[in-house]
Parts: C-alpha cells; structure tokens; sequence
C-alpha cells in the first residue's frame, strides 16, 4: 500500500520504496523485513462517489496515500501524499480505520519486504483542482461505488471493504443483521472504526439521558462491541448514517429485552442532539418496524421511554405504538421508570 499506493508504487519496480526514511534504511538492512507505518486517503465527493487513481508503475488502482517520513503525524502524511498525488488539500480527515497483519505483508521484485500498518482517512471536505502526480500517477478518476473498477490492487482491497461496510453498501462478515436504507438515512451495522464517532455522541448527558450519565470511552468500546456480539442472533443496534455524508448521527435497531419478567423485541434508537427535531428518529424506526413485522414476521414490538423523554414518546406514538404499562429498569443501582409501549401486528391483536 504506499500504505497502499506505497505497494502499488512498487508493486512491479525493480527499485526498493521510493521514500527518504525507506531508502536510508535499505542501504543498511538490506532486505531485512520491516515495519512500515503508512497512511491513506479514500477522498469521497458530494455524489458519493470516491477518487482512485491508476498508478503509472503497474496500471492499478488504489486511493492516495504513503509511507510516513521521520517526524510526521500520521495526519502530516495523508495530507502530504493527497496533495502530491491528487493536487487536493484535505480540509477534515475522518479516521476510517488501521490496516494491519498478514494482508498487508508485501515482498517486492527486488526481495524488500515489508509489513505496512496503514492508518486510513475518509476526506469529504477538500479544496483545490485536481492535478495527477506524473512521476506516479496515469490517471485520476472518480467511481461511483456500484462502479468500481476491476484492477484495484490486492493490499486496497480490505480498506475499499471497510469502506464499503462503513456507509452500509456491504454487510459485516460474518452479520446475519441486515442494513435498511430510508430516504435520508443507511442503517449498517457497526464496524470497529465507527468507535470514535459513537463516543462523541454518547459521552454527552443530553444524549444518553436514560442512563443518566455520558459514556466513557471504554463504555463506549463495550457497548459497541454488545452491539456486534447481538448481530448473529439478529439484533442489536445498527449505525445510524446520513446518505449524502455517511456521517453517523445515531443508533437504532432491534433488541431482545427482558420487561417485567417477559422476553420481548424492543425497538431502540439514540440520536445525537445535532440531529433532534429532524424527523430522522421516526424515519428510522419505521423501517424497523417495517423490517420487523414483514421479514422477520415479529407480531409484537415493544418500546421502553422515560416518562420525561416526550419526543421519544411522540416518536413512539407516530408510528402506532400505543401505552401498555409501566417498567422500573435498574441500573448501576438506580431505579429508573420506563412507559411500556406496544405495536402489533396487523392481524395480532
């Protein structure tokens, strides 16, 4: 990878990497195995789609990216090779995710080896025209996702996978949790990289109201990975995205929960208070409902509301849910009261 491009600059060169701390390096160890710490970009227009581009060495495609020189951050060297290669200035990077492991080992013709551990960033928001890098780049083109062309080159692929995972295009390995699309909204399930993005919206009170505390990030980090255990017996929460940023603003999905002695399918979702008031807590749930009832053929949903939590209750309340009673749920040694509320089935009730 150059963490990518890093392979796919060499990927059919005689020559050892073309980077100042690799060369250096070279001239001592030979081709000694080594660790290489690199970073990509996958920049993403307002169309959705993202930019590849076609290395001159081999003809393969691959997003920006490198290998990291002496004194970088790994941020430093996304937006230097971005620049270099595409002629884009990144204005925000969004982590996507770190790449690392036996996909990532790589022997080039002339017996270097090297295993590159590449941190890898989202870029939506960027400046400048684009101006392809002669000295490595043919060509620079924009894919949309459904369109991605064939020749991309092998140590991408993962990260073009997590990519394509994290706005919801593909499903998790190994998830039978299906992802639901809306108007506005994708519903995916969640992937490792999203954990950054979810602790800012559950480490604030306002939003995690119900439990009466914000999450800290190692609450964050169990709650997520509760999340993904859930998704092989068909629920949990899924990630909660906008179609035309992939920026998550929430969770919903469905929950196998215990009330009042009764093992019932909750319907779930938390939002970020930046995206209160838009209507995107109805849309979603709506699908699950639907996804429910139709696929799943669950004849009873149930939700479980703070009594002080009205637009949860208006939410509730759009969608045909009705009030069904009262649940005290305990938590961390609290007594927290919940309104039980009920959707059937068409034919239940």
């Amino acid at each position: 990878m150059k963490s990518h491009n890093y392979f796919i600059a060499n990927n059919n060169s005689d020559k050892a990497e073309p980077q100042g701390y690799v060369m250096n390096l070279r001239r001592i160890i030979g081709h000694t195995p080594i660790l290489l710490t690199a970073a990509d970009v996958i920049v993403e227009n307002e169309c959705g789609e993202i930019l590849l581009q076609r290395r001159s060495d081999n003809g393969c495609w691959s997003d920006a990216g490198g290998a990291m020189e002496l004194g970088e951050s790994c941020e430093d060297t996304a937006r230097r090779e971005l620049l270099e290669e595409t002629g884009l200035t990144a204005n925000t990077l969004e982590l996507l995710g770190v790449f690392s492991g036996k996909e990532t080992r790589y022997i080039y013709p002339n017996g270097d080896e090297a295993y590159i551990v590449s941190v890898v960033y989202i870029c939506r928001d960027y400046s400048g025209s684009l101006k392809a890098q002669e000295s490595e780049v043919s060509e620079l083109r924009w894919f949309s996702i459904d369109s991605l062309p064939d020749g991309i080159s092998p140590p991408v692929k993962p990260i073009i996978r997590a990519y394509l995972e994290k706005r919801g295009i593909i499903k998790r390995a190994n998830s039978p949790y299906t992802a639901h699309e809306t108007e506005r909204l994708i519903l995916r399930p969640f992937v490792g990289t999203d954990l950054p993005a979810l602790y800012e919206i559950m480490r604030k009170p306002e939003v995690m109201y119900a439990w009466e505390h914000g999450f800290t990030f190692d609450e964050t980090q169990e709650w997520l990975a509760r999340q993904q255990a859930r998704y092989h017996g068909g629920y949990g929460l899924l990630a909660v995205c906008l179609k035309t940023t992939g920026a998550l603003i929430g969770q919903a999905g469905l929950a196998s929960a215990e009330i009042n002695g009764r093992h019932v399918t909750e319907v779930s979702y938390i939002f970020d208070n930046s995206a209160w008031g838009s209507g995107y807590a109805t849309e979603a749930a709506k699908a699950l409902v639907r996804f429910a009832f139709k696929e799943r053929e669950i004849n009873r949903l149930h939700c479980a509301i703070r009594p002080e939590n009205l637009p949860s209750i208006k939410v509730a309340e759009r969608l045909g849910f009705r009030q069904a009673g009262e649940y005290m749920k305990h938590y961390k040694g609290k007594e927290m009261p919940h309104i039980i509320f009920l959707l059937e089935r068409e034919g239940q009730k």
